[in-house]
């Protein structure tokens, strides 16, 4: 069983502060988790992203046990196939102070029509390559 993600998050803290000052503590001593979600554009006209804002709402999915308070930095597509401009969206909401890229569900599992992004794990790995600093989760919920 993988460790909590509050776990992961305290590890990467001291690191990820001196690199971006992106994350910060709270008064409960816990960190802050700053989210940029990045979506399929193909999906966009059958999806507003509710599951998304649910997952993090309920602490499900990808958010289950995370224990510190969630900010919502921005909810952007990925800029449509072949995802060139994935990276530039990462960017930007790294820019606006996102600690943590969640790629939202219908990238990698195909939510809600079953056609996983053909594309996805090459731009993820090159945003990961270029933004190091950041957290990623593969999907959401």
């Amino acid at each position: 069983m993988p460790a909590p993600f509050y776990v992961t998050t305290c590890v990467m803290a001291a690191e990820t502060i001196m690199h971006t000052g992106a994350l910060r503590i709270n008064e409960s001593g816990r960190l802050d988790m700053k989210i940029g979600v990045i979506r399929c554009m193909q999906t966009e006209d059958m999806c507003p992203g509710t599951s998304d804002y649910k997952a993090i709402q309920n602490r499900t999915g990808a958010f289950e046990g995370v224990e510190e308070p969630i900010e919502i930095i921005g909810h952007i597509n990925c800029g449509g196939c072949p995802g060139k401009k994935a990276l530039l969206r990462a960017k930007m909401l790294a820019g606006r102070g996102a600690d943590t890229i969640a790629f939202a569900s219908c990238i990698g599992k195909g939510n809600p029509i079953g056609y996983p992004c053909p594309f996805h794990k090459k731009w993820i790995e090159i945003i990961k390559k270029e933004l190091p600093e950041i957290r990623y989760l593969d999907y959401t919920h």
